[in-house]
């Protein structure tokens, strides 16, 4: 199967910022870790990157993919107060 460059998956920075928006059907070998559930149902799937181990959020919704470094989430953690 051939694919076009508007097939690829797209990553982009995240809204804040901080953090990769990866759209539908990209593609990460990763370790599930668990849901986050609403009244609704499973709203989030929650996994490792395989190589990385850094996290990675899916959207039982849209399908998109969100990940940030290790690096990014001791930035938040820093900004947030946790040395305070």
């Amino acid at each position: 199967m051939k694919t076009t460059p508007q097939d690829k998956p797209k990553m982009t920075m995240g809204k804040q910022g901080i953090g990769f928006i990866h759209s539908k059907g990209s593609l990460f070998l990763r370790e599930n870790v668990g849901t986050a559930d609403t009244d609704e149902g499973p709203a989030y799937e929650m996994s490792l990157h395989v190589g990385s181990r850094e996290p990675i959020l899916q959207s039982v919704k849209t399908g998109k993919q969100f990940t940030l470094t290790w690096k990014q989430l001791l930035e938040l953690a820093v900004k947030a107060g946790i040395d305070e």
